[in-house]
């Protein structure tokens, strides 16, 4: 399956899931967001001792939150950034290799703890796939199964507008002795290690609607 199916198969797969609970939902809010996005990383696959990491970036995205119960959400969320490989392992500092988009594509669960005020503390847990997506042509990417752990708070201005603040840490699932992608120099993977993290600071906008 190329890269372009894979997108459209997922936003087909989370309109399927959203729209049936949002059509029942009392409460939904969309939260599109701007943060910034740090770690992540890859080894050559044939020397594990050259190590090349993604160059810390901005971040942007949007999240659904469709209300359960009280205080219950499901969590649908895509977040994006655009990054560059960098070669760690020469004489003159980092090294840019090509550019990296790195995209998430998650669903999972929020819970809101009821302060009686604006202020709303939450913690989330996600999971879904990370898109590692080279930019050069001759590249092709890879998918793999992701988790995402976090927390923040929502500040409401009104029943219908607000600001969301969090933190998220993404922990992306490699096979050791698995090539992620390769180039016509080297191939990029984990000849040894089983994950990849990334954390992610990031404000939103709420858009809240229903009761």
């Amino acid at each position: 399956m190329n890269r372009k199916m894979l997108r459209r198969v997922l936003t087909l797969v989370l309109v399927a899931v959203a729209l049936p609970a949002v059509a029942a939902a009392q409460r939904f809010e969309v939260t599109p967001f701007v943060g910034y996005r740090i770690g992540g990383g890859l080894q050559d696959f044939d020397f594990e001792q050259d190590s090349f990491d993604f160059q810390d970036t901005e971040s942007l995205g949007v999240a659904l939150s469709i209300a359960l119960r009280e205080g219950v959400f499901l969590e649908i969320l895509y977040s994006g950034q655009e990054t560059t490989l960098e070669d760690e392992s020469g004489f003159q500092g980092d090294q840019p290799l090509f550019d990296l988009d790195v995209d998430y594509w998650h669903i999972g669960g929020l819970y809101e703890f009821d302060t009686g005020q604006a202020f709303k503390p939450f913690v989330v847990g996600t999971l879904g796939v990370t898109e590692f997506d080279p930019q050069p042509a001759g590249i092709s990417g890879e998918t793999r199964f992701s988790i995402g752990i976090g927390g923040g708070a929502k500040m409401m201005f009104g029943e219908n507008v607000g600001f969301r603040f969090e933190g998220r840490g993404f922990t992306t699932f490699v096979n050791s002795n698995t090539q992620v992608f390769c180039d016509p120099f080297r191939c990029y993977g984990y000849s040894s290690g089983t994950y990849m993290w990334q954390f992610e600071g990031r404000v939103g906008l709420i858009l809240a609607f229903g009761g």
